[in-house]
């Protein structure tokens, strides 16, 4: 027989609603994975914000590394594996500092706590005397270096635009890391960097290329990186004494790789290869390429042992919240170390079920997404369309507890995934290019046309509901295309492009040009695909949801969509959050989020009709 789950309510026990449930489970990513394989370094919302664990592969309890109520995203172990270096956000403003803490619980300390820099990553030199990180400030983008001892950051390389993923050479003399060092927003290099100079050797197998994601040999002779410059995702080895460079053959495997890196021990390479929202793990030892069999779905990361005996994951679907596990590949066994769904096992039989679809386009092109189904309906549900974030994301067969607490609500959610996503090739990708708000908004209006066409949907009860730059495209399909919806919810979005270029940081000015230019007089982007400049078109009713404390897509433009919209007699609302910014944010928030955006939803989409009213049953 079935448990229930339940809360203490006025002295008594109530059945909790699905949706409560569903943003309880923790959610988690693996970010490390300790030298000698012993410990993994996960983050997850356990305690309602974001902290680090530390969880043993053999199957040992975890153990909380950091505390507090500001979130901590990203964590690393140093070489010999006693600390790790991570950075904490400030009310969600993503201006990091940065901490080291024992691996055996030892007080943390701080190493810059300066604020100011929205940091991308971090690396630790073999020595432990100093960490690198790629970040911006208001002015500049590039690649810093910070002392442990607490010595204030040096600027190691400045760029034109954004740097990512700096990694040091294993005898600690060089960095290497991918960086736009030209004045295209669209391109970006290689450079890698000796010591703490400020200067550094650019390559690019290709001008205008994307290369990203250099990753030392064992050896130090050579880097494995990500490239585009035969039009097609592809790995490829660069040795650095003579620049020679060697195809992996990957992308025979997959339409973009989303991690790989060699064996510790000189005696090959692995690779996680993506396509259409799944992922694959891939060996490559002795010139003998293997597939691992792991688990169906998204796995979020992944880590080799030193010995190359096991590998580390964590991995999730659209049905299965995520999970960390270890997988020896002498066996062939794998198994779970953390799962946080066995707290609510019951879970399972109260969530959406999800299967892919795929329709053809405005331009004949083939569009492919997800989609998810209410458990239980009476009658045909509402349907939403849910443009996803990025907007160079996707959505994939991985957990995304916001499309189960929609759907297990009683509303039919299609996710498809529109030109600019990942996972559908380089070409797709970049058709985003000068164009958002475009196309991809053409898509999502072809995606409904299929939706009605098909019986998933029927024009007085399709709305549309996103955040970031799904939320841009949550505001812009409601005034570009009025007479197809019948409501919007948007989550931190854009109204304003050139406004938001003219409050960001370096490395957000920079995404702007890289998706619409540069915003000269004759740019006429910035203006037809800003929303505020259509609100007037608006005819249904739409939710503004915006976090006070967002550096990505700043609060004041949304202000100001909704005082004008307002002005005009619209039925806009906005809701602001405090304390709150961009991205993860507190279990609380997150669920109250979703709370208020089924609660908008059910009172526009027809009320009381079908999978509403068994909603209402629920909460009863």
């Amino acid at each position: 027989m079935r448990s229930i789950s339940v809360e203490r309510r006025w002295g008594l026990l109530v059945e909790k609603p699905v949706i409560d449930r569903i943003f309880q489970v923790p959610d988690l990513t693996m970010v490390d994975l300790r030298r000698d394989g012993t410990s993994a370094l996960i983050s997850s919302n356990d305690t309602g914000s974001y902290q680090l664990y530390l969880v043993p592969t053999d199957g040992g309890e975890r153990r909380q590394l950091t505390f507090g109520k500001d979130r901590v995203l990203l964590g690393r172990f140093s070489r010999r594996g006693d600390l790790v270096a991570f950075h904490r956000d400030r009310g969600g403003r993503e201006e990091y500092r940065i901490y080291a803490v024992g691996t055996d619980g030892a007080r943390q300390r701080g190493i810059m706590t300066a604020g100011g820099y929205r940091i991308f990553d971090l690396s630790w030199s073999p020595d432990g005397l100093a960490i690198a990180f790629a970040a911006s400030t208001m002015k500049a983008n590039g690649v810093w270096v910070v002392g442990t001892t607490g010595a204030a950051p040096k600027l190691l390389f400045r760029c034109r635009h954004p740097a990512y993923g700096a990694e040091w050479d294993p005898a600690g003399r060089r960095l290497a890391f991918a960086a736009g060092t030209t004045e295209d927003p669209r391109a970006i290099e290689l450079v890698v960097s000796e010591g703490t100079r400020r200067h550094g050797r650019v390559y690019t197998p290709k001008a205008g290329s994307q290369n990203t994601g250099p990753k030392w040999s064992p050896d130090g002779k050579a880097l494995l990186f990500k490239s585009d410059f035969q039009g097609v995702y592809e790995l490829w080895t660069l040795q650095l004494d003579g620049m020679e460079r060697h195809a992996v053959g990957a992308s025979g495997r997959g339409l973009d790789f989303p991690a790989y890196g060699w064996f510790l021990d000189g005696s090959g390479l692995w690779y996680l290869a993506s396509a259409r929202g799944r992922t694959a793990l891939w060996l490559r030892r002795d010139g003998i390429e293997t597939r691992v069999p792991l688990p169906v779905g998204t796995h979020s990361h992944v880590d080799v042992s030193e010995d190359a005996r096991f590998v580390v994951f964590s991995w999730s679907s659209l049905t299965r919240p995520p999970a960390l596990a270890r997988h020896d590949f002498e066996s062939g066994e794998t198994h779970v170390l953390y799962d946080p769904m066995r707290a609510d096992p019951d879970l399972a039989e109260e969530l959406a079920v999800s299967d892919d679809f795929e329709y053809t386009t405005f331009d004949n092109r083939r569009i492919h997404g997800y989609r998810l189904t209410p458990p239980r309906t009476e009658g045909k549900p509402p349907c939403l369309l849910w443009p996803h974030g990025g907007p160079f994301w996707l959505v994939g067969d991985f957990w995304n507890p916001a499309l189960q607490a929609l759907a297990t609500a009683g509303y039919t959610v299609l996710g498809p995934n529109f030109r600019g996503s990942t996972d559908y090739g380089s070409e797709f990708q970049k058709l985003i290019y000068g164009d958002p708000g475009g196309g991809d908004l053409l898509d999502m209006v072809e995606c409904r046309r299929h939706a009605v066409e098909l019986g998933w949907a029927e024009p007085g009860r399709i709305g549309m509901i996103g955040a970031s730059y799904g939320g841009f495209m949550t505001n812009i399909a409601l005034v570009k295309f009025p007479d197809l919806w019948d409501c919007g919810f948007s989550i931190v979005s854009v109204t304003d492009w050139k406004e938001d270029y003219d409050l960001a940081d370096a490395s957000f000015r920079s995404f702007d040009e890289e998706l619409l230019g540069k915003p000269t007089k004759d740019n006429y982007l910035y203006f037809d695909r800003s929303p505020i400049h259509f609100v007037d078109r608006l005819k249904v009713p739409l939710l503004l949801w915006h976090r006070a404390n967002d550096s990505r897509c700043p609060i004041e433009p949304v202000r100001k969509f909704a005082r004008k919209a307002r002005a005009l007699g619209k039925d806009v609302r906005l809701v602001a959050v405090r304390g709150e910014g961009h991205g993860p944010q507190k279990t609380e928030n997150l669920t109250r989020q979703y709370k208020a955006a089924v609660e908008f939803l059910s009172r526009h989409l027809k009320e009381g009709r079908g999978p509403v009213a068994v909603a209402r049953r629920e909460r009863s």
